[in-house]
């Protein structure tokens, strides 16, 4: 994909969950999702219009390495060295992780993990920020309705007046520039999640693959295996003829080549002689 479509500087990773309720030893719940039982993907897209840029499917404890950073270097490998944001959430979020793609010229954006304890336990009034920075790594924690706490090689302390909703109308107030620039671009998965559900290519199935690759669309004028030579190629040798034709009888529902057969299979009982 990455050939014939370049990202722009932004990009996501989250979960997802493809459908599939049949016995495959990798299904998992995921209790927050539309679809709770499935197959859990991890998916790299563009928060810009939800173009999958590239997925990978948990397959459950195994001998790929599962570590995080080691999930980074398979999704974003082609994307290292030029200067692109991730945006993710707490799943994926320490300290390390973040350090290590800012040793790739990849900046980061996540919320929550593995946060500074001072920081953590510091109590704030509404509106009010604190954060604590270490090298190219800030962590900024912001009291809301709740507390709101991440962690950023992109950002600095920064607020910006935004206009929100309320019980007496719209009004302004300021939020850290992190977490609007965060809500904005988290949502790469979902968007994409949202635009594939326009055009839904669900079916029963109980193949696993079948869920995670779409069936290619029927032929314009399918061909299938002249009866008559089939018929014929069994009776002289034990194996049936495997001659495919575009032609069909409407009346009889039966696939003949237009030449000889057609007029063989409709004049003669044993037509395979």
């Amino acid at each position: 994909m990455s050939e014939t479509y370049q990202p722009g500087k932004n990009l996501t990773i989250d979960e997802g969950v493809c459908p599939f309720r049949g016995r495959v030893h990798f299904k998992v719940y995921m209790k927050n999702k539309p679809n709770k039982y499935g197959m859990k993907l991890y998916i790299l897209s563009d928060p810009l219009n939800g173009y999958t840029l590239k997925f990978e499917i948990y397959s459950g404890k195994n001998d790929t390495d599962n570590s995080i950073t080691a999930l980074f270097d398979r999704l974003l490998s082609e994307y290292y060295y030029k200067g692109h944001t991730v945006y993710m959430d707490r799943f994926y979020t320490s300290p390390t992780v973040l350090k290590s793609l800012w040793e790739k010229n990849t900046k980061n954006m996540s919320n929550r993990r593995g946060l500074p304890k001072e920081i953590v336990k510091e109590k704030l009034k509404k509106g009010e920020m604190t954060f604590a920075r270490q090298g190219p790594l800030i962590c900024i924690k912001w009291k809301d309705t709740r507390d709101v706490l991440m962690l950023s090689t992109v950002h600095n302390a920064d607020m910006t007046p935004v206009t929100v909703r309320s019980k007496i109308g719209p009004i302004e107030k300021f939020k850290p520039l992190a977490i609007v620039d965060y809500n904005l671009n988290k949502t790469g998965v979902d968007h994409g999640d949202q635009m594939v559900s326009y055009y839904p290519f669900q079916r029963k199935t109980l193949k696993w693959w079948k869920k995670i690759i779409p069936s290619t669309p029927s032929k314009k004028n399918p061909r299938r295996v002249c009866k008559v030579c089939a018929d014929k190629g069994k009776y002289m040798n034990g194996i049936r003829g495997r001659k495919e034709t575009p032609y069909c009888c409407k009346i009889c529902d039966v696939s003949l080549c237009v030449d000889q057969c057609f007029e063989t299979y409709h004049t003669k009982q044993k037509y395979w002689l």
